[in-house]
């Protein structure tokens, strides 16, 4: 699966199903090749043969990925928000619960999402990165938006997303000079 062998994979995982037909695991595993090949009916299959009692972080990742995939965030919202019942503190669950409102373009709840993130990983450069982007674009918060984006360069100066997110955060503050020279990096 690593090697991207995803049908050498999914033949052994099918010989290993038909030993355990519900290890969680194994449906898991299975559910994400089938996201991998584009296939979320199948993955949705899968993921579903998961017992209620074996539903763990991963559970809620892929089957909200399934739904996000179809199109239909607002799904994918619902299972995420069921998933952080039982996991509050999961930075993944929470990332991608902001990315999930992000698509519905329901932003203040996108911001929301990534400050309770930020008081679990205050270092974070991804929910640094995502908050001072999302205030960026919603040209509100320019001075904290610009400190956030600073901390994420701090530790990944490298980062494309990054560069991204300063460029228009001194674009939004008409630093244009700055900013086209983070854009030309």
């Amino acid at each position: 699966e690593y090697l991207r062998q995803n049908s050498k994979a999914k033949e052994i995982y099918e010989r290993a199903l038909k030993f355990h037909p519900t290890y969680a695991q194994l449906l898991e595993r299975m559910a994400i090749i089938c996201l991998f090949e584009n296939k979320t009916d199948e993955a949705m299959e899968y993921i579903n043969k998961i017992d209620p009692l074996e539903r763990d972080i991963d559970y809620y990742l892929v089957l909200s990925e399934i739904w996000s995939k179809k199109k239909e965030h607002n799904k994918a919202v619902i299972v995420l928000i069921d998933g952080l019942k039982d996991n509050p503190t999961d930075i993944n669950i929470l990332y991608s619960l902001a990315m999930q409102y992000e698509y519905l373009k329901e932003r203040n709840k996108a911001i929301d999402t990534v400050k309770k993130a930020l008081e679990l990983e205050p270092e974070n450069p991804i929910f640094l990165n995502f908050l001072g982007y999302v205030y960026a674009d919603m040209n509100i918060n320019l001075q904290e938006a610009y400190k956030l984006i600073e901390k994420a360069l701090k530790q990944d100066p490298n980062n494309p997303a990054y560069i991204d997110s300063m460029a228009w955060v001194l674009y939004r503050m008409k630093d244009y000079k700055n900013a086209l020279s983070y854009a030309e990096t």
